[in-house]
């Protein structure tokens, strides 16, 4: 892999195509021979490029970082529930939750991987920023 592929997929792509990219040049599905090949070309790019990459991580990681926000809309989602159950059909609001549940649990499933995808990445690029850092003494 080229060192300019890699750069231009940390500094120039959407989050999203990020991680896909990150997830299929660095994951379990390569071989150890090419991971140690991406590993190599990782360790070409200068250290500005593994500064941004290093933000742009850890940007991501908080993005997609679900605990912040879970526990308020959780206890959003029981007051408006409780305030259906006085008005609504008990089905009606058992239904509702249980499509809000689904849909919630789908999203953070979905968008967990990326949040993986961004810890791997960001803890390669520190190591490669501390081994350059070690060879350059």
């Amino acid at each position: 892999m080229r060192v300019e592929k890699i750069k231009n997929a940390i500094l120039k792509n959407k989050n999203k195509d990020l991680m896909g990219f990150v997830g299929e040049q660095f994951g379990n599905n390569r071989s150890v021979h090419e991971i140690m090949n991406h590993l190599q070309t990782l360790k070409k790019l200068n250290d500005n490029t593994l500064m941004l990459g290093i933000a742009r991580m850890d940007q991501i990681e908080t993005d997609y970082d679900h605990s912040k926000f879970l526990p308020s809309l959780l206890a959003i989602t029981g007051i408006m529930f409780g305030i259906y159950v006085k008005t609504l059909d008990l089905v009606l609001v058992f239904i509702l939750a249980s499509f809000l549940s689904i849909a919630l649990l789908y999203i953070m499933k979905k968008e967990r991987r990326m949040r993986a995808n961004a810890v791997y990445f960001r803890s390669l690029l520190i190591q490669v920023k501390e081994a350059k850092k070690r060879s350059n003494k």
